[in-house]
């Protein structure tokens, strides 16, 4: 299991990501259109987001929508913690990573 750093951004969540822009390279200017600037149009940008961007964009929009209950239970494990209150069997521990594992 992979560890969190809270500390990222205040939800928890780093929603830092790059997009790859493709652009489509503008045609050669030929001689007879130089001096007319009617004759040239530009082509437009497109954007091409990947299915794996799209779906980081529907888990974070997920996990903001419940961000505040879950940052209410995070805060109050983290409490429980840090006033050494939170115990958990290692079966309990033991059965939860073999539930994240299929």
């Amino acid at each position: 299991m992979k560890p969190v750093n809270m500390s990222e951004s205040p939800s928890g969540i780093n929603t830092t990501q790059k997009t790859k822009v493709e652009r489509q390279p503008l045609p050669p200017i030929k001689d007879s259109d130089k001096g007319s600037a009617a004759n040239t149009s530009p082509t437009p940008d497109h954007v091409k987001i990947s299915s794996r961007a799209e779906e980081i964009h529907r888990m974070v929009a997920r996990a903001h929508e419940a961000g505040d209950v879950r940052r209410e239970r995070v805060e109050h494990l983290r409490k429980l913690i840090h006033s050494d209150r939170y115990h958990v069997s290692s079966s309990d521990i033991a059965d939860a990573i073999m539930r994240d594992e299929k």
